[in-house]
């Protein structure tokens, strides 16, 4: 049922009906002229020639409506107006199937009236005829189909009706005609139908295409589609054929080169290579320049050597590439000035760092000072009263040799207790240049060996929870001055808050390759809404107002950036406990 409705419907492609109004003159010249006249001269006085008479004005009535049918036809497809090409179609299919019937009923008369010779000469008109209307009606399927069935299907009749073996035979030879034309002549439509879609197919991408297509020879252009009219600001086809190509660029390139030298260049390798694709800087008929990527390729078309090219417009991907090569270049430049930026910032942190670090190794000085007055006050005494001691004893002559050395014995382990405290506090402010072996066990005793007599002074007992520590590279002055930092902060509070029984607590161990030190104290703990803020610079705590509020953010300095450790702080159920991780 779809073959028989795209058989018998009238929308034809505008191409196949062009073909048969390009033929119908010749055509119907032939069919309703030439060979009727013919028909009349052999069949004159053999039949009535009334019938002859009625023949040939009924042919040529004919001939003078395809005529007109057409030109109507060919008048509305430049219209476009489908209904109308649609209804003058139909027309032309009755004036035809008519043009048909007439031939058949001539084809009875013959065998009727004449002999069988012109029975015969009847039946090769009609294959003639039938057999030329396949390059003249076969693009209109159902035209042709109408034209063909018509004659032959009423040829066969008469035939049968005038019965002989022979004519017989003619029946058999006519079906089989009938059936070889109307299949060659539907697979000439399908091939003409196909060929025009396969055509319109590639006309409409060579067309439409948003890239630029041209044909080149002998360096001009011979044919082009839209994009190339619409590329360069044509506005027609005809503008553009036949130009130099030189016409299409501007006269130098950007490498500084003369565009139709480099451009001949281009054109003679791709004869040499058969394609070439380079990028290339066109101006429009504005005097507009913009970028297109082409690709040439060698190509025979029509017996002719062309060069077939594709242009595309890069403008907008070029002034991309600009913007992000100029984008690289300012980003180096800022990325250039930022790490000056950045290593001065560094360095105006480091000195100010140093500066902190200064300033909170001489607060911490002032409070070592106050530990050595300590440290001193007991050895000085006892070196004074065994001084005045030795004169009173001297002076009543009580001085024997045995007292005399007993006295000046206790005066020596004076004197180097006192000289033991300068060397343990000249190493504490005696800066470190590198790394070193450390020992959290020995770093403990040390800083306690400068703060014990201080602590003993305020009964603040000592705890200490030790366990066997390894030594690892690290700077033992800073994580001393830490020690005594979180001591001193520890002692501070336990004074201040007037704690009854007072203790710091030390707890040092191992949890793999991590070596822990903990502080603690029961001095009543941090304020849970300034315990987050006590590692920062200048936040202090203390009533006094003496401290300096550098201390703990010297100290988690070290821990953090200098020893790459970690320093923490939290509230246990009785005060502060501070974590030291290296």
């Amino acid at each position: 049922m779809n073959i028989l409705k795209r058989i018998f419907t009238a929308h034809y492609h505008p191409k196949l009906v062009e073909m048969i109004i390009e033929s119908n003159f010749l055509g119907s010249i032939g069919s309703n002229i030439v060979v009727p006249t013919a028909v009349t001269v052999v069949f004159y006085g053999k039949m009535p020639f009334s019938y002859l008479f009625i023949w040939m004005l009924i042919n040529l009535s004919i001939f003078v409506n395809r005529i007109y049918i057409l030109k109507e036809v060919s008048r509305a497809l430049d219209y476009y107006d489908d209904a109308l090409v649609t209804k003058y179609l139909n027309s032309y299919f009755m004036i035809i199937s008519l043009s048909s019937i007439v031939y058949g009923g001539m084809v009875w008369l013959s065998v009727i009236y004449l002999d069988d010779v012109y029975v015969i000469f009847m039946a090769m008109i009609i294959a003639a005829v039938v057999s030329s209307s396949l390059s003249t009606l076969s693009g209109v399927f159902y035209i042709f189909g109408a034209f063909v069935s018509f004659q032959v299907l009423l040829f066969i009749s008469a035939i049968i009706y005038h019965g002989g073996e022979m004519f017989y035979a003619i029946v058999v030879m006519a079906v089989t005609l009938l059936c070889v034309i109307l299949s060659s002549g539907y697979k000439q439509y399908v091939a003409l139908k196909n060929a025009i879609s396969l055509e319109d197919t590639f006309k409409t991408i060579y067309n439409k295409s948003s890239d630029g297509i041209a044909l080149i020879r002998h360096n001009r252009l011979i044919d082009c589609n839209e994009a190339i009219i619409n590329m360069f600001k044509y506005d027609s086809l005809d503008d553009v054929l036949d130009r130099h190509i030189s016409e299409l660029m501007p006269k130098y390139q950007p490498d500084g080169q003369l565009s139709i030298r480099k451009m001949l260049k281009k054109l003679h390798e791709v004869k040499e290579k058969g394609s070439n694709e380079f990028e290339w800087l066109h101006n429009t008929t504005k005097g507009e320049e913009f970028w297109t990527q082409i690709r040439l390729t060698y190509i025979h078309l029509d017996g002719k050597n062309v060069i077939h090219g594709v242009w595309r417009d890069i403008t907008d991907r070029k002034k991309l590439q600009k913007e992000a090569e100029e984008t690289a270049v300012y980003l180096k430049n800022l990325n250039t000035s930022l790490e000056q930026k950045v290593q001065e910032a560094v360095k105006e942190i480091k000195e100010k760092e140093r500066a902190l670090y200064q300033q909170s190794r001489l607060a911490q000085m002032g409070e070592m000072m106050s530990m050595i007055a300590h440290q001193w006050r007991q050895p000085l005494s006892a070196i004074s009263a065994t001084s005045s001691a030795l004169n009173l004893k001297a002076q009543l002559n009580k001085a024997d040799k045995e007292l005399i050395q007993n006295m000046t014995n206790n005066i020596s382990e004076y004197s180097q207790y006192l000289s033991q405290t300068i060397d343990d506090f000249r190493d504490f402010f005696k800066p470190t240049k590198g790394e070193r072996s450390v020992n959290l066990n020995e770093l403990l005793k040390s800083a306690l060996n400068i703060a014990e007599v201080s602590l003993a002074n305020r009964n603040i007992k000592i705890i200490q929870d030790l366990e066997p520590s390894e030594s690892f590279s690290s700077y033992p002055n800073e994580l001393k001055q830490v020690i005594l930092n979180l001591i001193k902060n520890a002692e501070d509070v336990l004074v201040e808050n007037k704690i009854k029984e007072p203790f710091i607590k030390f707890s040092i161990y191992q949890d793999g390759s991590k070596h822990i030190l903990k502080v603690s104290d029961n001095g009543g703990g941090i304020p849970d809404e300034i315990i987050d803020n006590i590692f920062d610079p200048y936040f202090s705590t203390k009533k006094d107002k003496n401290g300096t509020g550098l201390g703990l953010y010297m100290s988690k300095t070290i821990i953090e950036d200098h020893c790459k450790g970690k320093l923490e702080v939290e509230n246990s159920a009785e005060g502060a406990l501070f974590t030291v991780t290296i």
